[in-house]
């Protein structure tokens, strides 16, 4: 395992690196060589398929965006799958979903997973999936918002483990997670927030609004807002990932809008969108607790549906591929 993982570590250093200094070969021959590799850009509802594909969106980011930088700030790793969190800067030069380049300093935050194969073609990207709010970025090229107050979402590091903890620590979160989804769908507040560490050191960052709620009574706030929306919203889980101290969800939320979400009364639409969240779990006496989950989505994908531009049957299903190493648990 230890071995696997280093292989990702060094595959995904050198990719991300390969990206900033913009050596496109470079970034190509860290994927699996074939039309087995795809990537996924979730806020465009849509996978590029093959090598040829992934190339294609390269091709249009580097196009909107040629001096665009990565930096690295949160990084996730277990057998056959690694995410970062990082934050993309750069200047508005190209087109981009429509828009003429603008000459905009952007910034703007991303969860990046990358899938590995297995065999032949294990240390190699398999697939990319990246998950952020492309409304953060239109409201910046349209002027609309400062990049400067783009928030930054620091790393709460988890406590230290041993190494003959962590499968025991792995199963604990997995529980835990598992117990928040599940009162989450019942409506079970008091259970939903009995998963959390009590108190002002809770948070959770939603990164779309571009915002961190402080203490449970800022998570509560925040959960209360969604329910009041969407009262019969459910959380459909379709992949984990997990390692000590962190918990990864892959989920597909739906439901209808009934009350107020960013302004606009509910509608009685039906709403689908994919969403990625990062756990964090507490120590000592809380161990087991979440101490902080952020959640990545694209809201303007939620927007769309409510104002009736958008079906919900049209969100892709997305899935992990079969080919796809072990994962964490396996």
């Amino acid at each position: 395992m230890e071995d696997i993982i280093r292989m990702q570590k060094e595959t995904v250093e050198e990719h991300v690196r390969h990206e900033s200094s913009k050596n496109w070969h470079g970034v190509y021959d860290t994927f699996v060589p074939d039309e087995t590799a795809f990537f996924d850009v979730v806020p465009f509802n849509t996978r590029f398929l093959g090598l040829e594909g992934v190339k294609g969106f390269y091709g249009a980011a580097n196009t909107a965006f040629p001096d665009f930088k990565i930096d690295v700030w949160g990084e996730y790793d277990v057998p056959g799958c690694s995410l970062r969190e990082v934050t993309i800067s750069g200047t508005h030069t190209g087109e981009w979903c429509g828009i003429p380049g603008t000459g905009r300093h952007i910034r703007w935050q991303l969860a990046g997973f990358f899938l590995f194969g297995t065999g032949q073609q294990a240390g190699k990207i398999l697939a990319e999936r990246i998950y952020f709010d492309n409304d953060t970025i239109m409201r910046q090229i349209r002027g609309e918002m400062d990049p400067a107050s783009v928030a930054e979402f620091t790393l709460t590091a988890p406590f230290p483990q041993k190494a003959d903890d962590a499968q025991a620590i792995i199963r604990i979160q997995k529980e835990t997670v598992g117990e928040h989804i599940r009162q989450e769908n019942a409506k079970n507040w008091p259970a939903v927030f009995d998963t959390y560490v009590p108190g002002e050191n809770t948070f959770g960052d939603v990164v779309p609004f571009n915002t961190r709620f402080t203490g449970l009574d800022g998570v509560k706030g925040f959960l209360g807002a969604a329910d009041a929306a969407f009262p019969d919203f459910r959380v459909d889980v379709w992949a984990e990932y997990d390692l000590p101290g962190h918990s990864i969800v892959e989920v597909t939320i739906s439901g209808t809008h009934r009350g107020e979400w960013c302004g606009v009364r509910g509608t009685g639409r039906f709403v689908r969108f994919q969403l990625a969240g990062v756990y964090l779990f507490g120590s000592g006496e809380h161990a087991g607790k979440i101490l902080a989950a952020r959640i990545y989505f694209d809201n303007e994908t939620v927007m769309r549906q409510i104002r009736g531009e958008m079906d919900a049957s049209s969100v892709i299903e997305y899935s992990l591929p079969e080919m796809m190493g072990a994962q964490s648990g396996d």
